[in-house]
């Protein structure tokens, strides 16, 4: 009954999505044109409507921000949704002056698709050092996810973070840490700790499915951290897990702000094998990968990770610096005002 009315719930906001688009450009079209930026940045589609007219009227360049793929992203839109968003991405998406998005194949996609220039490709990681955000999104003072899972530091610990929802991978990482530790069973017991947001009904599910793997003692729900915080808090786990299902090109084509956050942590990352984050934690030795849906292969690709047969192919203090200075934030921003900067000569 949950499952139907969250259904439920997400068709009533789809449908009610047909008129967000019109109603976001009513509320801000005008406003943004009074202020006569050189730059009207888009995030999304939702804004791209209010941002092109903006834009229009104010003399301004328009620049689009794709931080996924609109028409394939997770949960699935209905039809008549998809249908608006590449109706609405087709007619403006051509008459941008940049089009940005998070990752090659993303860019690969909406070139082909709307015949436009490449992309630029800023991917969506955190600065290095500290950085200030809005009050509205900070948070009390928290300790570390080890701490806080009231763990001892030689526990081995496994860390998710972000939102706790579908195609997310939590049951098969659940199952594969479960199997795990039938084939491993003289290795020291694994906690998983998983750090987001999330209904009842999902975190009940999990539970649920924990309990029947043994597992309800070692699974450690926390509420979730500061956008600014996330790398200090996870820093003290053993590994992180990015289990995203490919079950919408979106996801398939991920490349998620965990994947940095994790690395900026100098964490080993298991992950899925997504068709861009997959060669980019091996082409980095960031750690190991796997079929997103066999356990098996989750199973063997852990036993690796934390066991591995050459140490040297595992980054170490230097490495992880070196791969923080090209990937962080302080990198990749340099990279969007270059973008700036060529939209205005």
């Amino acid at each position: 009954m949950k499952r139907l009315i969250a259904r439920i719930r997400r068709s009533i906001w789809n449908l009610a999505r047909l008129f967000s688009y019109g109603l976001f450009r009513r509320e801000f079209e005008t406003p943004i044109a009074q202020w006569a930026p050189d730059i009207v940045h888009a995030h999304d589609t939702m804004a791209l409507l209010a941002a092109y007219h903006a834009a229009q009227r104010c003399g301004a360049k328009l620049i689009f921000d794709s931080h996924e793929l609109e028409t394939h992203r997770n949960p699935p839109q209905l039809w008549i949704n998809r249908l608006q968003t590449r109706k609405i991405e087709a007619k403006y998406l051509p008459q941008a002056a940049r089009v940005i998005t998070v990752g090659q194949k993303i860019a690969d996609h909406l070139k082909h698709e709307y015949a436009i220039e490449y992309p630029a490709v800023i991917y969506n990681s955190p600065p290095v050092g500290n950085w200030p955000i809005p009050k509205k999104w900070q948070r009390g003072v928290r300790s570390d996810v080890r701490q806080e899972a009231g763990l001892s530091a030689d526990t081995v610990l496994m860390v998710y973070t972000g939102n706790i929802a579908i195609n997310r991978g939590l049951e098969e990482t659940i199952k594969g840490l479960a199997l795990y530790q039938d084939e491993h069973p003289t290795r020291p017991l694994i906690h998983l700790a998983v750090v987001g947001r999330a209904v009842d009904s999902t975190l009940s599910a999990l539970k649920a499915l924990a309990t029947a793997h043994g597992m309800e003692e070692r699974l450690h729900f926390l509420p979730p951290v500061a956008a600014n915080d996330v790398t200090r808090f996870i820093s003290s786990a053993s590994l992180a897990v990015i289990p995203i299902l490919p079950e919408t090109l979106s996801y398939q084509y991920a490349m998620p702000n965990k994947l940095f956050e994790a690395m900026l942590a100098g964490l080993p990352i298991l992950g899925t094998d997504l068709a861009e984050m997959g060669p980019f934690i091996r082409r980095h030795a960031l750690g190991e990968t796997y079929d997103s849906r066999s356990t098996t292969e989750f199973s063997q690709s852990l036993k690796v990770l934390l066991d591995p047969t050459d140490p040297s192919t595992v980054p170490d203090a230097e490495r992880y610096s070196k791969l923080a200075e090209q990937f962080g934030w302080e990198h990749q921003s340099e990279r969007l005002l270059d973008v700036y900067k060529k939209v205005l000569d």
